[in-house]
């Protein structure tokens, strides 16, 4: 039996950064979903995919965090099966990074291909890094300039394929940021699992929930506010990710916390220096 108890741990580091997430109501027009298969002489279209899942894959990127695509009850199944998910936004968008997370790509299918275009009809692959393990990852798109269509195709996915969170992001540079959380540890001072909303526990060994997850930019410049505090005080509205490796806590390694805002945010404060900070109150889950 797990003996759990509560951890606040505080860390600060260069390495953590903000990416903000581009699939809002604001920005997304159409999303859809087909499956093809592949017959031995090229991918041969078949039917789409359900509504349901189409959702369910950009469904933390709209505001749930918990809904996951997967094969279950869906059109897809084992062995030469290539679900593409086309999403057409209302202007054209230029995300720096894709976002992977609650995935098995790496083990449950060949990986995965980005393509873009300016008008629906002529397509262009985008040379992306592999996905080479199930934990969450950012990937850089490479400067892939601004486009209005995208779609990404998961190559020969398997029977337990599954991908719960997507989403084209932005990353902002931040230059001074800490952090602190809440979350459950066991008796070995490992990560426990606990929900980010009510009292069920998740026993995955991937899930790690906080129930508080306050970030806070500071130290900022007038120049940095001037240049960079509109898009973060309209980032923090929407669903985005907390990239971040830690300082004393037993975490292992670089972590994605896929973070949901929580309540009114305070906004810009400034200091008697005449520094500014953004203060950001958010729940959490992450599963690397």
């Amino acid at each position: 039996m797990i003996c759990q108890s509560k951890l606040r741990a505080k860390f600060m580091s260069s390495n953590s950064a903000l990416f903000f997430n581009m699939f809002t109501l604001d920005n997304l027009d159409i999303i859809t979903g087909t499956n093809y298969s592949d017959s031995g002489s090229g991918l041969t279209q078949g039917s789409p995919i359900l509504n349901s899942q189409v959702r369910s894959l950009v469904n933390w990127a709209l505001g749930d965090i918990y809904q996951t695509f997967d094969t279950s009850g869906s059109v897809l199944s084992s062995g030469d099966q290539y679900p593409e998910f086309k999403f057409q936004f209302k202007g054209f968008i230029y995300p720096s990074h894709l976002a992977f997370g609650n995935h098995n790509i790496s083990s449950q299918s060949d990986g995965y291909k980005l393509y873009y275009s300016s008008d629906n009809t002529t397509w262009q692959e985008a040379v992306l890094s592999p996905i080479t393990s199930d934990k969450d990852q950012i990937i850089n798109t490479d400067l892939i300039s601004s486009k209005k269509y995208w779609k990404i195709v998961f190559q020969n996915v398997q029977p337990d394929f599954k991908i719960g969170l997507f989403s084209f992001v932005k990353k902002v540079e931040i230059p001074h940021l800490s952090a602190s959380l809440t979350t459950i540890l066991d008796d070995t001072d490992e990560l426990s699992t606990k929900a980010a909303y009510g009292n069920s526990y998740h026993l995955s060994q991937y899930v790690q929930s906080f129930d508080n997850l306050n970030i806070k930019l500071d130290n900022l410049t007038r120049p940095y506010i001037d240049a960079n505090a509109k898009d973060i005080l309209k980032g923090i509205k929407d669903p985005f990710i907390f990239d971040y490796d830690t300082e004393g806590v037993n975490i292992y390694d670089k972590k994605a916390a896929y973070c949901l805002p929580v309540g009114k945010q305070q906004g810009i404060k400034i200091n008697s220096n005449h520094l500014y900070s953004i203060q950001i109150k958010t729940q959490a889950r992450s599963w690397s």
